[in-house]
């Protein structure tokens, strides 16, 4: 006999066994409550102060067993744990972000001048000087007289 079939028949029999057992299962309860207040909005578990001649209302709800409300503390806290470790690591992830962006820059996100090479020899407060066009215009000083102005008379 090889080794497969015993394997599976063990785990057929394990599962049968586990089946069997009753599995945790929630609790029908019945609570009492009583209408109070205006419009019988306000809902109580003692009778009325107003009207101690209430009637009940019985409520049916499901209360869930032990071994629900432990295994739903455990897998708060485990996604408490993942959401804090989520957090460091995107915490961690914005500092080099940070590391990395350090160098100075312009609301456009271009270099500042500062950083660009080359630019280092002048100083980050001297005006630029304006740049000589390249060729001047000519007058045709023939079309005005010499004692003439531009300025009317």
């Amino acid at each position: 006999m090889t080794k497969t079939p015993v394997v599976a028949l063990l785990y057929l029999l394990l599962l049968a066994v586990l089946s069997s057992s009753a599995p945790a299962q929630t609790q029908r309860r019945e609570a009492q409550i009583y209408r109070c207040g205006p419009e019988g909005r306000q809902l109580q578990d003692s009778p009325c102060s107003d009207k101690p001649t209430g009637t009940a209302q019985s409520v049916a709800f499901d209360q869930p067993s032990a071994t629900q409300q432990r295994e739903a503390r455990e897998r708060a806290a485990a996604e408490r744990k993942q959401a804090d470790r989520m957090e460091q690591e995107r915490l961690q992830a914005e500092a080099t972000q940070r590391k990395n962006q350090a160098a100075p820059g312009r609301i456009d996100g271009l270099a500042s001048p500062a950083a660009t090479p080359g630019a280092a020899a002048s100083s980050p407060h001297a005006k630029p000087q304006p740049k000589k066009p390249k060729f001047l215009p000519q007058r045709n000083k023939s079309s005005v007289p010499a004692g003439a102005s531009s300025a009317p008379r």
